[in-house]
């Protein structure tokens, strides 16, 4: 059977989002937040946002493919301007129900759920002079039925609502969150690990975070402030285990600044002093999504940049920082001012939606998985171009035989091993018997795997290079580097900051690892081989994604390499690829990094 490959050249740089159409949330609706729950028990994923413009809470049932059915809208009050909307079964009839905070009237509007989509009537709950901007639902007494915790922007405060389980609240009590605070943005989550919930609140006015723990007599206690810089004006908090030590870390995304900041929990309810991660000069980061959006076990965090109608995807790197943002635009005018996630299309990924504000639409950005990497070369001695594509989600290669005309067989499988995470392939006779090989960077199972061509459209089993437990290689690259006329092999150990080397032997086995350091938080992303100044020896040139540059190691006729030379490839462009070529026509090696 025939298959149609598309043509496109190695690398992990291709995009893991795809917009979808906008829906719309109606003129002058002005949207500020959702929220992501199945409110019909179809198994699919809906959305609720907040219509401040229009006084309205509106539904969006999703389907199966990622769509969403047109908005059905339900009044939350007259010049109540909804900010902020939660879901939760409030009434204990086993339905979602909807809570709105009402900024225009100090108050909450209560919607009750019949289970398939639809809602009553709203309820509202007077709540003073509060001027609510967000909403958040928790049990917080251990009770059984969920509370209501709102943030109060124009008076610094939050407040409080226990629920009695029939959707009834009483305001149990206020808090100060610091004069002229400001607070925009609030997560709940047991912080101190003694099963109690406690409270994490932004502070855009003195630029802070405010940390209040829960007591065992369902009040809180203020327990700190941690700066978030001068200047920052944080709009949005999250929390999440950043670096996998079991504790609760937080971010905030700071606007002014133009940055996303982490503090590392120590598990007792307090934090370190704030790593900062640049996103770009001039970006202006609102509103902070947490989540594994790359599948590599490590949290990453998705940024609407309001004023510049994008949103940003940044890679954690497993210690509080970000590296490798990717950027999508949420299109011309749009003001992108709340994100949520969730799988929308059951492709088991996270998938991104983002509120905006200005153009009054929700946009949809559905994941996908491509090949990440992909070779070329005739692997069954037909004379005919073959490819390899490395497939990260699968965790094994996938070699397409070719037929000359740009359509491929059916793939040959080939396991790279459980939660190897392949990213990168290279082809090349590592065992000189005329027969291509594969050498592939598995980047979880943390070593470089080899396939031996049989020649009759069969590999032999895997064979491993070790590469050091958390190194984490990202790319392959094949060359002759000590002018012996045998293949050997390059390696960018991307967590070890480092390029490894194998020697081969010309019988498939390699010489233990030597490595190259590339800096400190350098995080090399992809390498690539070609003789950059002439003088007929293999260079090695890299793409160094956490320091946003390039570098160039010089090789000897040894198997060794000279100090590396760093060119910058721009502030905050964190490449991803590199390749090598004659650009400009002028017989001389040039590199370009992609981004």
């Amino acid at each position: 059977m025939k298959k149609y490959i598309p043509w496109f050249s190695g690398g992990s740089c291709q995009r893991i989002f795809d917009v979808i159409t906008p829906n719309s949330t109606v003129d002058n609706s002005r949207p500020l937040s959702a929220i992501v729950s199945d409110l019909n028990d179809d198994i699919q994923l809906d959305i609720v946002v907040a219509n401040s413009g229009t006084d309205t809470v509106g539904i969006f049932l999703g389907n199966e493919n990622g769509t969403f059915q047109s908005q059905r809208t339900y009044s939350t009050g007259y010049r109540s301007q909804s900010y902020s909307v939660v879901v939760g079964d409030f009434n204990s009839d086993n339905q979602p129900d909807i809570v709105a905070a009402n900024h225009g009237t100090n108050s909450i509007g209560i919607l009750i759920g019949y289970g398939d989509g639809t809602f009553a009537i709203v309820r509202l709950y007077s709540l003073g002079t509060s001027r609510p901007v967000l909403a958040a639902a928790a049990d917080l007494n251990n009770d059984k039925h969920l509370d209501i915790i709102l943030v109060n922007y124009d008076t610094s405060s939050i407040d409080i609502l226990l629920d009695y389980g029939n959707a009834y609240f009483s305001i149990q009590a206020r808090y100060s969150t610091g004069y002229d605070s400001r607070p925009c943005s609030i997560v709940v989550a047991d912080l101190n690990q003694d099963n109690r919930l406690d409270l994490v609140i932004s502070n855009s006015g003195t630029n802070n975070v405010a940390i209040f723990l829960g007591n065992s007599n369902e009040l809180f206690s203020f327990q700190k402030l941690y700066n978030t810089g001068v200047i920052s004006h944080p709009p949005s908090v999250g929390v999440g285990d950043l670096n996998n030590d079991k504790h609760l870390d937080i971010i905030v995304s700071n606007d002014w600044a133009s940055n996303v900041g982490a503090f590392i929990g120590y598990g007792d309810g307090t934090f370190a002093k704030i790593e900062i991660s640049s996103i770009g000069f001039g970006y202006r980061p609102h509103s902070i999504v947490i989540g594994d959006f790359n599948e590599d076990q490590i949290l990453d965090v998705a940024v609407a940049n309001s004023d510049n109608n994008t949103i940003f995807v940044l890679c954690g790197s497993g210690n509080g920082t970000f590296t490798n943002n990717e950027m999508y635009s949420t299109g011309s005018d749009s003001m992108p001012v709340f994100l949520i996630s969730g799988d929308f299309n059951d492709e088991h990924r996270l998938d991104l939606a983002t509120i905006n504000n200005g153009t009054n639409t929700i946009g949809v950005f559905l994941r996908y998985v491509m090949k990440t990497a992909v070779a070329a070369g005739d692997f069954n001695n037909d004379s005919l171009l073959d490819i390899v594509a490395a497939d990260v989600a699968n965790n094994n290669v996938g070699i397409f035989l070719g037929y000359g005309d740009r359509t491929f067989r059916e793939s040959i499988i080939c396991s790279t091993g459980n939660d190897s995470q392949p990213t990168w392939v290279g082809v090349g006779d590592f065992n000189e018997d005329s027969l291509l090989d594969i050498a592939v960077a598995n980047r979880l199972s943390d070593n470089v795997g080899l396939f031996f061509g049989c020649g009759n459209r069969t590999f032999r089993a895997q064979i491993i290079l070790p590469t050091e437990t958390g190194s984490h290689p990202q790319s392959v690259a094949v060359g002759d580097f000590n002018s012996d006329n045998i293949l050997d092999i390059a390696v960018a150990n991307s967590y070890h900051f480092n390029v490894g080397i194998f020697l081969g032997y010309g019988n498939g086995n390699f010489r233990a690892q030597t490595t190259l350091p590339t800096g400190a938080g350098s995080y090399p992303m992809s390498v690539t081989v070609g003789d950059v100044n002439k003088d007929s020896l293999l260079d090695i040139v890299l793409a160094n994604s956490g320091i946003d540059s390039m570098g160039l190691f010089l090789g000897h006729n040894n198997g060794t390499f000279g100090m590396q030379t760093i060119f910058s490839a721009g502030n905050g462009s964190s490449p991803r690829c590199v390749i090598v070529g004659d650009f400009n026509n002028e017989s001389t090696g040039c590199c370009s990094d992609k981004q």
